[in-house]
């Protein structure tokens, strides 16, 4: 009522929802390691909408869904577990592109923080505790960076090539996903006097939350210029 569309399919708690960028797909991952996608249609809220069940139902993860992100312009769903199992389906028909990581037992620092495609290259970029990691689509490994706290946020820039890495230590991080070496530090803000848990890019700033309770605002990330310096 009043506009709320729900999905139903899931019959595990939902741990992470992820729309595409263009708003035609949504993810959803479970406590119980399912992926489910529905395609969107154009009114969200549509009463049909509501008793849709999910298009494609993907598995391969045997404990929780953490991270989840959706392309369109590759076609793609992206999906990180709590045992650091990170998975690529295709978005239509679900099929298995790449599969990189171990399924481990859950446990402190294990667990895949956040996971995001930069379609420009198609590149998919891995957080944990350990630090940021770039595969390309063949599971390549392309470059993999240790930072000094674990990543609590990760947000792609596109129009500066680079990530936004919001820390458990208060420190925010861009890192560059254009020139060599990748992941080569670009910025690095003031450090917040609280660890920060969440990080989103808005179109003159960047706003984090902090575990204080406080929502931070950093400048604004420039474009890239040549060679993936701003």
């Amino acid at each position: 009522p009043g506009g709320r569309s729900t999905r139903r399919g899931a019959h595990s708690v939902v741990t992470c929802v992820r729309a595409s960028h263009r708003g035609a797909w949504l993810a959803t991952g479970t406590e119980d390691g399912l992926v489910s996608l529905w395609p969107v249609p154009g009114d969200a809220c549509a009463p049909e909408a509501s008793a849709a069940g999910p298009a494609c139902l993907l598995r391969g993860h045997e404990v929780a869904v953490t991270a989840l992100d959706v392309s369109e312009d590759l076609g793609l769903v992206a999906s990180g577990g709590a045992g650091g199992l990170v998975l690529v389906h295709a978005l239509r028909g679900g099929a298995l592109v790449l599969a990189v990581g171990e399924a481990r037992r859950p446990g402190p620092g294990t667990a895949v923080r956040c996971v995001c495609f930069a379609d420009r290259d198609a590149h998919v970029v891995v957080a944990a505790a350990s630090g940021v990691t770039v595969f390309a689509i063949d599971g390549t490994l392309l470059a993999s960076r240790a930072l000094a706290a674990p990543v609590a946020g990760m947000v792609l820039v596109p129009r500066a090539q680079a990530l936004v890495c919001a820390c458990g230590d208060g420190s925010l991080l861009a890192l560059s996903l254009a020139g060599t070496p990748l992941l080569a530090q670009r910025r690095e803000w003031p450090r917040a006097p609280a660890e920060l848990t969440c990080v989103s890019v808005a179109e003159d700033a960047i706003l984090v939350g902090t575990a204080a309770g406080e929502v931070l605002s950093y400048p604004a990330l420039l474009a890239a210029g040549p060679g993936g310096a701003g």
